[in-house]
């Protein structure tokens, strides 16, 4: 078989691919776009696994996919969807979209979403003007953020102004090990994490904040971590947070 053959045959099957999902993936990517979570729940295969921060969570109906909603439907993933067609790869088992962020296959005569890899996070770049470089004082709007399990943490520059705080929220599992340690900030800022809706501390030794903070969590559960400043200062704090979660 000659290579324009064997060349036109991928064409053609790429061209099919496309084809065969977009009207699924303008779909999805509508109901995302304007927060349909009913609509964007729908479009999944029950029960599912969700991987979320390397963490397989499994979900039995629509009702409990929502409650984690946030946590699933990142901005990184809505990313995936909204590149289209293009970003998706046909198999004998349906179309895997972004790297298997989305497995999506036909479920009763319909395309379903039948599995989830949530694409982690992209950690904020030094110079970037993110919520957390706002030249703001006091506690932003916290941000919430996805982890990959695993040894080495992931990195969130920032940038803390006279007065001001920052936060993060993501969800943990019971018995899961954290690592939060901020770095880079000479000794004038502190960082805190909590149950996000108790306020419990992760651990009590350092319920104040310290540089570096670890535990287990004793529930699943969103957590927060609070990025303080310790003393005045007249100028802004740059700083560094690592986070590792095992």
């Amino acid at each position: 078989m000659s290579r324009l053959v064997v060349a036109c045959l991928l064409w053609a099957s790429a061209a099919h691919a496309q084809s065969a999902i977009q009207p699924f993936l303008t779909e999805l990517d509508r109901a995302l776009q304007s927060a349909d979570r009913a609509a964007v729940a729908a479009s999944v295969r029950y029960p599912i696994v969700v991987s979320i921060g390397g963490i397989r969570v499994p979900f039995r109906d629509a009702k409990t996919l929502l409650d984690r909603y946030d946590e699933i439907f990142t901005p990184e993933l809505r990313e995936v969807v909204a590149r289209g067609p293009a970003a998706a790869v046909e198999t004998p088992d349906g179309f895997l979209l972004g790297n298997n962020v989305l497995a999506i296959a036909q479920v009763g005569g319909q395309l379903k979403i039948t599995a989830v890899v949530v694409p982690p996070a992209e950690p904020v770049p030094e110079s970037s003007s993110s919520p957390s470089s706002l030249r703001t004082g006091g506690s932003r709007e916290p941000r919430r953020i996805s982890l990959r399990a695993g040894p080495r943490p992931t990195r969130f520059a920032g940038l803390l102004p006279p007065g001001a705080a920052d936060s993060y929220v993501f969800f943990v599992s019971k018995g899961q090990l954290l690592e939060v340690r901020v770095e880079r900030v000479r000794g004038e800022a502190v960082v805190r994490v909590v149950n996000a809706a108790t306020g419990a501390p992760l651990n009590p030794r350092v319920a104040q904040g310290a540089l570096l903070v670890s535990g287990r969590a004793q529930a699943s559960a969103d957590y927060r971590i609070e990025v303080q400043r310790t003393s005045p200062g007249d100028s802004d704090l740059p700083y560094m947070l690592a986070v590792s979660m095992r």
